[in-house]
């Protein structure tokens, strides 16, 4: 857990006392004093802010719209010309923002259970290839051993790894193959 120092209540690290040797007694006791003379109080519990998610879903959205649209062009569709054409493209989206999703999700969750403080994803449109430039959190709370980082590191790769193998899986059944340079509408990896 996190144990405050002083009148703020400042949430601190309770190996970090003991290194400075303030005077900490152990962590089954927590109590001790800190650099101003304050005493060190036990576990406290950091409760994620509170706070709209209304530019998160604005941004889900915008990118869920710039992802179907680079899935239409690679189509061979144009949105601007043709915007029913974007149907085209959700198949593209749909997959991609559920893996995506998927892989940020697994990080906020992990930093939930590990009560890190930690907004929900922050997605990043783009009118690229793919229509976006993925999607971040922003971790508030503080980190305090390793073992947390990994967790909260490797979650959301792992999460996303599993969501992708059934897409993959789906993708190569319903890819067709055809000859070098008989394509249209389709983008060509190699010679």
């Amino acid at each position: 857990g996190f144990w405050t120092c002083g009148e703020g209540g400042i949430p601190v690290n309770p190996g970090f006392i003991h290194i400075l040797g303030m005077g900490w007694t152990g962590r089954a006791r927590g109590y001790g004093r800190d650099v101003s003379g304050g005493p060190v109080t036990g576990p406290k519990d950091v409760t994620p802010r509170k706070k709209s998610p209304t530019i998160h879903i604005v941004l889900f959205l915008a990118t869920f719209l710039t992802t179907t649209a680079a899935g239409a062009m690679q189509q061979g569709i144009n949105p601007l010309i043709d915007p029913a054409g974007l149907l085209k493209g959700l198949s593209f989206s749909v997959t991609l923002m559920i893996i995506l999703l998927g892989h940020e999700m697994g990080h906020y969750f992990t930093s939930r259970v590990h009560r890190v403080d930690a907004t929900l994803p922050y997605f990043i449109p783009a009118p690229s290839l793919v229509g976006t430039f993925g999607a971040v959190i922003k971790m508030r709370g503080a980190i305090w051993d390793r073992r947390t980082l990994l967790d909260i590191g490797a979650s959301g790769p792992i999460v996303g790894f599993v969501l992708a193998l059934p897409a993959l899986a789906i993708g190569f059944y319903l890819s067709t193959v055809v000859p070098a340079g008989a394509e249209s509408g389709a983008i060509s990896l190699g010679d």
